[in-house]
């Protein structure tokens, strides 16, 4: 149990809080087993991984047990010290036929084994297992995936029916018009909050009742996230009422109910006043609050990633949200984060100084993350190379000069235009 041995102040960015590892014990590689524990609490205790991170090694690295386990038993590696670099580059091959059984992506398998390596150089570096690391390890041992995200933002297209659609539920769950949980509520105002700002998802999910405060423009809020693995503030700009004008049809409704980000933020405070007196000291200050009504749950419990990803999903069911491919359409934080980086750099024509600073980012990191090909910019790109290229490229035709016109007069060094017909000199 992480809580336990971080004590009640941990952070729990994605809410697990307990590593299971019992199923692997009694199947001939326990010496595995309490070295990969051991390794886990040394990586929390110097706080050098986030605990969502140790949690991804921990469920990647049951591909290594189960590679040890389905060793034929004379082969079989026990324990850490009978580790050799023949197993580690059996183990590549090995991962790629359960990856190719299983369907996984070219992403999942290199997240795989990237977080094998992880927990195997910790146990280099305690002891458990000899010799030099290098040797184990060879670089490029999975085809590079060029770099390429499988995560694409949204075209605008997609965007605006995503924002039809949260702002359908929200406007029909105020009207009273739809019954939502109170998880599914907050996972609309949550994406909605995301979809306009752009921020990265443990930031948002962390996001506390005191992060709004008076934005320098008049109907603005400024919004204040915090990147605790880099150590970072960030302020950004929101809306904080609709900018409908009143003779607007809609401007009745939003005066009432307004769609804003700082004021969908403000009702999610607002309407969960009530369960801070009973929700863990952890989750008193946070914003995206609700009351968990499931088997599995009860209680006041916070939005996490997982429950986040379900009710996403119901929401394309219940809109039969399509993506421009016509299949149901694929959604994340990811997407979301992409889709704002394309809008700022499309505001900002083109300058990714400005980009990165909107994002909250370096240029490097912003140009390097963020950039992505969706369908609807191959084809805006096919459709230029296809036309407007090819007419930039044309050549100009170039009536020749009469016998009897005077000479060109002398233009400046480099200035290679004749002052008098207009043409290349």
């Amino acid at each position: 149990k992480m809580a336990l041995l971080l004590g009640p102040d941990a952070r729990f960015a994605d809410g697990a809080r307990t590593l299971y590892l019992n199923a692997w014990l009694g199947r001939g590689i326990d010496l595995w087993v309490w070295a990969a524990v051991a390794c886990f609490k040394s990586v929390l205790l110097s706080g050098a991984r986030e605990t969502s991170t140790v949690v991804n090694y921990n469920r990647q690295f049951r591909h290594f047990f189960d590679f040890l386990v389905e060793m034929p038993e004379s082969q079989r590696v026990s324990g850490p010290a009978d580790l050799a670099p023949i197993h580690t580059r059996t183990l590549v091959g090995w991962l790629q036929k359960r990856s190719q059984s299983q369907g996984w992506t070219k992403n999942t398998l290199r997240n795989a084994l990237k977080s094998i390596k992880a927990v195997l150089k910790s146990m280099f570096a305690k002891g458990f297992i000899p010799g030099e690391p290098s040797r184990f390890f060879v670089r490029g041992a999975l085809p590079s995936n060029g770099g390429e995200s499988r995560h694409k933002s949204l075209s605008v297209g997609e965007q605006e029916r995503l924002a039809k659609a949260i702002k359908s539920d929200l406007s029909a769950v105020h009207r009273g018009r739809l019954r939502l949980t109170g998880g599914e509520l907050q996972s609309l105002r949550f994406l909605l909050v995301a979809h306009r700002q752009g921020r990265n998802l443990t930031p948002l999910l962390e996001l506390t009742r005191d992060a709004l405060s008076p934005g320098i423009l008049p109907g603005t809020v400024k919004i204040r996230t915090v990147k605790v693995r880099g150590k970072k503030v960030a302020s950004s700009a929101g809306r904080a009422s609709s900018t409908a004008t009143l003779d607007d049809s809609q401007a009745v409704m939003d005066l009432v109910f307004s769609l804003a980000e700082g004021a969908v933020i403000q009702q999610a405070i607002a309407s969960t006043e009530a369960l801070i007196k009973n929700a863990p000291a952890h989750l008193k200050n946070r914003v995206w609050l609700y009351q968990a009504q499931s088997f599995v749950t009860k209680g006041v419990v916070c939005l996490t990633p997982t429950m986040l990803s379900h009710n996403i999903e119901g929401i394309i069911r219940r809109h039969q949200l399509l993506g421009d491919d016509g299949l149901p359409l694929k959604l994340n934080l990811s997407r979301l984060r992409k889709s704002f980086f394309d809008r700022a750099f499309n505001l900002a024509n083109g300058d990714l100084a400005i980009t990165a600073n909107l994002m909250g980012n370096t240029p490097h990191v912003a140009g390097s993350n963020y950039p992505s090909m969706n369908d609807s910019r191959k084809a805006e790109a096919a459709e230029f190379l296809n036309k407007d290229l090819v007419a930039s490229m044309r050549v100009v035709e170039i009536n020749p000069v009469p016998h009897d016109a005077p000479p060109p007069a002398k233009t400046p060094l480099s200035g290679c235009k004749d002052t008098r017909y207009g043409e290349p000199a």
